[in-house]
């Protein structure tokens, strides 16, 4: 199961494209999605959002059935990735991943997720659709790991510096995006 980045300014389009690419893991793998929501947004707010993270982990993995989670500290959501680790078969989104990892440090239960998400719930997987605004924000290890990044609009020259570095991507092409386009690279880059 794969790790998946959405990376783009606020209003390109990122958090909604990975909300449809969760609906379709959802439909095609038949296992729940477990939201991170970082940040209480608007779009996620029609899915149902548990008041603790230990009632949204009962509802998804007890009941089988999406949950949505505010969280409001990086302990709660290393718990969730914790748990996901344990018991698998899940499908994660995790919104504006940066509010909870940097460019230094990616707290250890999070960094396991993303480096183990095949052998979650020995061997059920896991699938990771996380966003950010700054890719450069993030420690390596965050995207280490990563099966795609879907790229939509950037105009921070450090995180178009570090796009084009790492994967090729041309500046100026992503600084063109219009709402809701991207460029995606795949494994290998």
């Amino acid at each position: 199961m794969p790790v998946h980045w959405y990376v783009g300014i606020t209003g390109s389009g990122k958090t909604t494209r990975a909300l449809e690419d969760l609906a379709s893991d959802i439909e095609t793998n038949k296992r729940p999605g477990l939201i991170i929501d970082s940040q209480g947004v608007q779009l996620l707010s029609k899915i149902h959002h548990a008041d603790t993270w230990k009632k949204c982990v009962r509802r998804v993995f007890g009941e089988g059935k999406n949950c949505a989670f505010i969280p409001r500290s990086g302990e709660e959501v290393g718990a969730i990735f914790t748990v996901a680790r344990e018991l698998g078969a899940v499908n994660i989104l995790f919104d504006e991943a940066a509010f909870f990892m940097s460019s230094r440090s990616i707290p250890k239960p999070i960094e396991l997720a993303f480096r183990t998400h095949f052998h979650w719930g020995k061997g059920k997987g896991g699938i990771i659709r996380a966003s950010t605004q700054h890719l450069a924000d993030l420690a390596p290890v965050a995207v280490q790991c990563t099966t795609t990044i879907k790229t939509f609009r950037c105009t921070s020259i450090r995180t178009l510096d570090r796009l084009k570095a790492e994967w090729g991507y041309d500046p100026a092409a992503v600084e063109a995006l219009a709402r809701g386009e991207y460029i995606e690279k795949g494994g290998g880059f």
